[in-house]
């Protein structure tokens, strides 16, 4: 995140796109390819800690909402500089 952050101008905008942190169960599929998985509160604040501005969406397949947190399979982070 500080990677991006200095890479940005002021007022840049940055995307993230992360899965989720997920029952025991169910991690076998994503761990392969993902070495970290966040839960909102945990992106939420790492992103807050960089940029000033930070809107976080959920997405389910293809439904991208800033609604049902606790359902949906990937976060995606808005921030600001």
């Amino acid at each position: 995140v500080k990677l991006f952050y200095k890479s940005l101008i002021n007022n840049g905008l940055a995307l993230f796109s992360v899965p989720k942190q997920l029952a025991w169960e169910m991690r076998s599929l994503i761990r392969k390819s993902h070495v970290y998985e966040y839960s909102y509160d945990d992106l939420f604040e790492l992103l807050s800690n960089h940029f000033k501005r930070v809107i976080i969406f959920t997405q389910t397949d293809e439904i991208i909402s800033m609604g049902h947190p606790e359902i949906c399979w990937t976060y995606l982070g808005l921030c600001i500089k």
